[in-house]
């Protein structure tokens, strides 16, 4: 059994790798993806039972060419794998697992209502469905953007992302914040005097979704009056995710003074942070645990859950940092209710 402690195992020997068993509080299953050192080479998508020591390999030879994307739904898993051009989407029944392709293109997002998102080869935000993947609705012509961009759904099947509105610029301004509907598309412009729009993220009520920007902090988008609020955090990130039970608290890995760390807020203030062991917050990845008390962190070499109110920390899995294998910054945690 893993030990519940501040105080993390030792790495593994030369070669190995170690897996311990997250404390009896933790439940549900983690997966996550690893892959050599070199990310023109292909990865292992691999399920881990937390409580348990069971660690099942989904999926071998997903090539990690690409920043890996990995979206959780009840019972489900959308995986993008690069490792054909076009990219391979491919959906995994976690509690068989069995994996089906289901189309092809970037970016996928997968809903808990079944419907997925992605960017097809032809430039266009898409939406389908996992019961009939080859029936696509076209939500937004992307033919401005050079690359997908990220792509949230709401608990009742809403999906937000960000693209010019218009003709404007790719880059700040001239920007909108997307809401589609089942037959429709909602813009909200964005401040234009902020630039390096990134994460997107719902708050669990559907009222509010928010936004990081390089430099410059969060920017709250309250749908229901188009209202913006901009909350000053000098900070970097690419990713955030409010948690699944509170409209109050987010979480964001960020980098701060050379320092990348994982951090909680309560309300855009900053109240627990977990300093973590890489320079770069583009090798990190985390995922709240589905009663939102913990988080799933990664790093290269390490996989761990984080009591993030007390700051226990519980090791799941560590690579040799002498081997040419790493933990891939991809991570979804899953309710033990959906694996029976």
């Amino acid at each position: 059994m893993l030990l519940a402690a501040i105080a993390l195992a030792p790495l593994a020997a030369c070669g190995t790798d170690t897996h311990q068993n997250l404390n009896a509080v933790h439940a549900g299953f983690i997966a996550y993806l690893t892959g050599p050192n070199s990310v023109r080479d292909r990865g292992t998508l691999n399920l881990l039972a937390v409580g348990e020591n069971s660690n099942q390999v989904i999926r071998d030879n997903i090539s990690s060419n690409d920043f890996p994307s990995v979206t959780p739904a009840p019972g489900q898993l959308l995986v993008a794998d690069y490792s054909l051009d076009p990219p391979r989407l491919l959906l995994v029944d976690a509690s068989s697992p069995h994996v089906t392709e289901v189309g092809t293109g970037r970016g996928p997002r997968l809903s808990g209502n079944g419907l997925f998102a992605y960017c097809d080869a032809r430039g266009r935000l898409v939406r389908s469905n996992v019961n009939d993947p080859h029936a696509v609705t076209i939500i937004y012509d992307l033919h401005a953007i050079t690359s997908c961009p990220d792509i949230a759904w709401s608990n009742d099947g809403r999906l937000a992302f960000i693209a010019p509105r218009g003709s404007g610029p790719t880059s700040g301004n001239g920007l909108a914040l997307y809401i589609s509907y089942e037959d429709s598309v909602r813009p909200i412009d964005l401040p234009t005097n902020i630039t390096g729009y990134a994460a997107i993220s719902w708050s669990n009520d559907g009222r509010r979704v928010a936004v990081f920007a390089d430099e410059v902090g969060i920017v709250y988008v309250d749908l229901e009056n188009s209202g913006i609020n901009v909350v000053d955090l000098p900070l970097r990130t690419q990713q955030s995710a409010f948690s699944p039970k509170s409209v109050t608290l987010l979480a964001a890995v960020s980098s701060r003074n050379g320092q990348t760390s994982l951090d909680v807020y309560e309300n855009a203030q900053l109240v627990e942070e977990l300093p973590l062991d890489t320079p770069t917050q583009f090798d990190a990845a985390f995922a709240w645990s589905p009663d939102g008390e913990s988080i799933a962190v990664s790093t290269p070499h390490q996989l761990k859950a984080w009591k993030w109110r007390t700051g226990e920390e519980s090791l799941a899995l560590s690579k040799d940092p002498a081997t040419d294998q790493r933990i891939l910054p991809a991570l979804a945690w899953l309710s033990s209710e959906t694996h029976t």
